[in-house]
């Protein structure tokens, strides 16, 4: 069941007008709003589980190994976790990818044009 973005009361739907009214706080929210926010919502809770994983896995390996590791070790032990998990799951991972980029490709085209020209801007002078 769908929440309230305001109140986080349950959204009741208006089959006429196609949209969710909270009966709490009056609110209107189209479908497509809500779908966002749900979306959201459950990409967060599973990136951050991943993250718990990935810290635990690395947790392990650091106990059988019985030693004190260096920052830029244990970034270095996580980096080989994280790209372990990458071909583990290659499909998700590159359903993400096209699904970030289709969202914001204006963004990420205009850094390259920056880098590019800053880059071309080195090489002349």
């Amino acid at each position: 069941m769908s929440r309230c973005l305001n109140c986080n009361y349950k959204l009741v739907l208006l089959e006429r007008r196609h949209k969710f009214k909270c009966p709490k706080c009056s609110s209107l929210f189209t479908e497509e709003e809500i779908k966002l926010e749900e979306f959201c919502k459950r990409n967060k809770k599973i990136r951050n589980e991943e993250k718990e994983e990935i810290e635990k896995e690395l947790q392990k390996i650091i106990r059988v190994e019985n030693k004190k590791l260096t920052e830029e070790e244990m970034y270095e032990r996580k980096i080989a976790i994280q790209g372990i998990w990458r071909e583990k799951h290659r499909e998700a991972y590159n359903k993400y990818k096209r699904e970030y980029w289709a969202k914001h490709r204006e963004r990420l085209l205009a850094r390259r044009r920056e880098n590019y020209a800053m880059k071309k801007g080195k090489i002349l002078e």
